[in-house]
């Protein structure tokens, strides 16, 4: 039976293992070295997933995570811009990756939602891979560019709420028709307030993170000295071994570290 939902998973559609690692290891190197050097980036690609996840309609089961947000962010004003920022960043790792195994926009953009949160020492998010990007994205990424939130909503791709001033009542109503539970909606809500925290927006910016001691691949624990930037490592937990073995941006940092944070690899892959 044809399925309900607009956003197909194919967890396989990456082929080689080996490849697929090395690229997901290099997106989440990226995002690291991004929030890294711009702790306030960090909230943005955490808003860019929400948002992206949010497009999701519980009553008619069309939208989801396709990364058609891509285009309903292209509209007036900073926040937007912000967004648009790191959308641009992501397409840069997709144009790079694609010399080996490429992830689809969908994909890095809720890879990426998720690194945001470990960086900063919150949870680590197993991220289910294998989205399609919305076959209409690029038309409609220039559509919205000139024709703005008028455009957006004839091709019902609109935001889910307002980021530049959504009334408290218009971010809850998005969440209701996306289908989460008031519960779920606080857990996703305190996690975007506390990236939009002074602690985190104004973190100092470094150029390398201490790793502490060595841990085994997939172990948690604390290392010999936690680290004090939040946009590093709030509680110290994000220790680990991966590394990418993949073509390096200009201007990444060297030995940079970061966490194994999506689980095992049936979690990871389905």
């Amino acid at each position: 039976p044809r399925a309900n939902a607009v956003v197909y998973l194919d967890p396989a559609r990456y082929g080689d293992q080996e490849l697929k690692n090395a690229a997901i290891a290099k997106c989440r190197t990226r995002v690291r070295d991004v929030i890294a050097k711009d702790p306030s980036l960090a909230c943005s690609f955490f808003l860019l997933a929400l948002l992206d996840g949010l497009s999701y309609d519980e009553k008619t089961r069309r939208g989801g995570p396709d990364g058609m947000v891509a285009a309903s962010i292209q509209l007036p004003g900073r926040a937007y811009a912000e967004l648009r920022d790191v959308v641009d960043l992501l397409q840069e790792s997709q144009r790079a990756l694609k010399r080996t195994n490429a992830l689809t926009l969908a994909d890095l953009i809720a890879l990426s939602g998720a690194e945001s949160l470990a960086a900063v020492g919150g949870p680590e998010i197993s991220v289910q891979l294998g989205r399609t990007d919305n076959p209409e994205l690029l038309n409609s990424i220039k559509a919205v560019s000139k024709g703005g939130l008028k455009e957006a909503q004839a091709r019902g791709i609109a935001p889910a709420f307002d980021v530049e001033e959504a009334a408290p009542s218009d971010i809850v109503k998005a969440f209701r028709r996306s289908g989460f539970t008031e519960r779920e909606a606080a857990a996703l809500l305190g996690a975007l307030a506390i990236l939009q925290g002074d602690d985190v927006v104004n973190a100092k910016a470094v150029k390398k993170e201490d790793k502490g001691a060595a841990k085994a691949r997939g172990k948690m624990g604390r290392g010999d000295k936690a680290s004090s930037n939040y946009a590093i490592d709030l509680y110290g937990t994000n220790e680990g071994t991966e590394e990418a073995s993949v073509d390096k941006f200009e201007g990444d940092i060297d030995e940079f570290y970061i966490a194994d944070a999506f689980g095992s690899r049936k979690e990871a892959y389905g």
